[in-house]
């Protein structure tokens, strides 16, 4: 029953993480817009700041024990997540002594946090003690990278306009929350509390955008029929 119960969880882990995969890819074609328009105005910078942090925290937060699925999904999203920053710094800064000064400040900022995700693979003590810190702070980072995609509400409510919301990442991230909540709660040890709080709210945030979108897609519907 063990066995079963393991492999359940291991099934349930490495779905998430795949889904995960999907979830960090779904930005892409925003960044590709923004090469084709040499503008990035478009792209919100806290999407980013939220997307990096995010997954800088869970990684360090797996590393330390938290579970290979957290830490090898996390860098996964570490790798795109330092790609869109790093090109969005092209287009987001004209003189090049901005860009490289951008570039290696980011570098030295994810080289630290890589740095101390390894040190906790190899020091168990030092992993202990700063597990739970990196796990509350990358849960508050988690909650605030799932709101991120509402950051258009606004505009959605003033034009009824349903395109303001990206509805992909949207149902991306429905589907991402259920398996990690799940996953949380199959957890051989005990309930990941963390990760079942992120992807709980997370799961809330995602209903509420796309039941926001529906009405507005409907109601555009009825107007051109």
């Amino acid at each position: 029953m063990a066995d079963i119960d393991s492999t359940f969880a291991s099934v349930i882990g490495w779905t998430a993480t795949a889904l995960s995969c999907f979830f960090f890819i779904s930005p892409l074609n925003m960044f590709i817009k923004m090469a084709k328009t040499k503008s990035s105005e478009e792209i919100p910078y806290l999407m980013l700041l939220c997307n990096t942090g995010n997954t800088l925290l869970w990684f360090v937060y797996g590393m330390a024990g938290g579970g290979d699925k957290v830490w090898i999904c996390n860098a996964i999203g570490l790798f795109f997540s330092t790609i869109y920053v790093i090109w969005y710094h092209f287009y987001k800064f004209e003189e090049w002594w901005k860009i490289i000064l951008a570039q290696v400040g980011f570098l030295i900022f994810l080289g630290g946090f890589l740095a101390v995700g390894i040190y906790a693979k190899t020091d168990f003590i030092f992993a202990y003690n700063i597990k739970e810190g990196f796990g509350w702070a990358a849960l508050v980072v988690n909650i605030l990278m799932y709101a991120a995609p509402g950051q258009n509400l606004y505009n959605v409510f003033k034009t009824e306009n349903h395109n303001l919301l990206p509805i992909v990442s949207i149902i991306v991230c429905f589907f991402n929350c259920i398996f990690w909540l799940i996953y949380s709660l199959t957890k051989f040890d005990a309930i990941d509390y963390k990760i079942f709080i992120a992807n709980a709210l997370g799961l809330v945030f995602s209903m509420i955008q796309f039941f926001i979108w529906l009405y507005y897609y409907k109601k555009q519907g009825y107007r051109t029929t």
